[in-house]
């Protein structure tokens, strides 16, 4: 009988070496951190061994003890790695862009099924923090006129003056960049050669080399603005509800805004009624009038013997339009400079409206003639035209309003069709 205990205990152990658990107990080995020196927020990676099987759902997981090196309660997870088998794993992470100051920092690998932790790298890891992130103030701005960029800097006394700064105004600043410190460059003035959407950079850099980089753009306007391709063409009176595009308002005719962000080209002639609150944006050229009812923070920039009713707005003296990318319109040849020709005001086009075949005649010889719908865009186009007479076939166009330019050696005139 004792026998037989000796030979059942033999068999017992031999099972229990057999199993998983009992010849591959679990083990993780940190192998190296791949520097002793890092700003807060920088990449960090560690490379560990892992040796024996883990659980279901296993994870690696990079701990970052606390300043003084203690995992005790104050450490962070900062990255992890799912496995379940043995193995070199090579954790990539990043240090906490919160992390405070210190040179005491340890860095180890837990594992979750079962609880292991390894031991942590031997040797203290310096973390420098951060600089701190301040704000750009980029105020309303006009070319050619001093601008003051000043630093949000909140509360002077949590930020180190002598930490460097280094400002990038863009290319078409003078001064285009500047470099200080924040006790000596935190406000600098500077001027826009031409308008348009800008962008500000600025980095802020602390003893210890860390930085942080904000930036900041707004529109800086100018007395020549460009109408953009896809402008609204506006040649009846009418409401301008909510929005933000881009409305061109023909001579004698009278917009009212309804509270949208639009941007407005008001011509000679034109009146533009502020019927709400808002934030559009306004130019007015000689002869052209705003009501400044309802309230809103409307911006309007005037040219001289324009009217401004309820007072405001910015005085360009020399305001222009810039028409090079304009949409097609009715009086469109008049903008471009280019005085229809007597030979040209011969050219009769009917029907007129039509439902898609178009005749035009007496067309001078080499015309180009290109057909565009009310966003700038050609629909149809005919070069160099050597008969008198054209047949257009609009059938294939959805219906609306169209503009017929027509140019030639003689001159351009376009001409309004309406397609039903």
């Amino acid at each position: 009988m004792k026998r037989i205990s000796t030979i059942l205990s033999l068999f017992s152990a031999i099972a229990l070496l057999a199993m998983p658990g009992a010849t591959r107990a679990q083990t993780i080995t940190l192998n190296s951190v791949s520097a002793t020196h890092f700003c807060a927020g920088d990449p960090l990676s560690v490379t560990f061994t892992a040796t024996g099987t883990w659980g279901h759902n296993n994870a690696f997981t990079l701990e970052l003890s606390d300043t003084s090196g203690s995992f005790s309660i104050s450490f962070s997870n900062i990255g992890s790695v799912a496995d379940t088998a043995p193995g070199t794993f090579t954790s990539a992470s990043t240090i906490p862009s919160s992390a405070s100051a210190s040179t005491h920092y340890r860095i180890r690998v837990i594992g979750a099924y079962p609880y292991i932790a390894s031991n942590d790298n031997g040797s203290d890891l310096t973390i420098n923090a951060l600089p701190p992130t301040l704000g750009i103030n980029f105020p309303f701005a006009m070319s050619g006129t001093p601008l003051e960029i000043k630093l949000a800097t909140g509360f002077l006394d949590s930020i180190e003056m002598a930490d460097s700064v280094f400002w990038n105004f863009g290319i078409d600043a003078a001064p285009a960049t500047v470099a200080g410190t924040l006790g000596t460059a935190s406000n600098e003035t500077i001027i826009y050669a031409t308008g348009g959407m800008k962008t500000i950079e600025v980095r802020i850099q602390n003893s210890a080399g860390c930085f942080v980089t904000s930036t900041k753009s707004a529109n800086v306007l100018d007395c020549d603005p460009t109408i953009p391709k896809d402008a609204i063409v506006i040649a009846s009176s009418q409401e301008i509800g909510f929005g933000s595009s881009t409305i061109w308002v023909n001579p004698g005719v009278t917009v009212t805004l309804g509270g949208g962000s639009n941007t407005i080209f008001a011509e000679t002639g034109a009146t533009v009624v502020n019927g709400g609150g808002g934030s559009e944006l306004i130019y007015l050229k000689p002869g052209a009038a705003y009501m400044g009812g309802g309230g809103g923070g409307n911006t309007i920039i005037y040219a001289a013997g324009a009217s401004v009713q309820g007072g405001g707005g910015i005085e360009c003296p020399s305001l222009q339009f810039d028409y090079t990318d304009a949409p097609p319109n009715a009086v469109m040849a008049a903008f471009e400079g280019v005085a229809p020709a007597a030979s040209l005001e011969i050219i009769e086009l009917y029907p007129n409206p039509t439902n898609g075949i178009v005749t035009l005649q007496n067309l001078p010889m080499g015309a180009n003639v290109m057909v565009m719908n009310v966003l700038g865009e050609t629909v149809q186009t005919e070069t160099e035209r050597g008969d008198a007479n054209l047949t257009l076939d609009l059938s294939g166009v959805a219906a609306g309003t169209y503009y017929i330019r027509i140019a030639s050696n003689n001159g351009v005139m376009t001409k309004k069709i309406v397609k039903e």
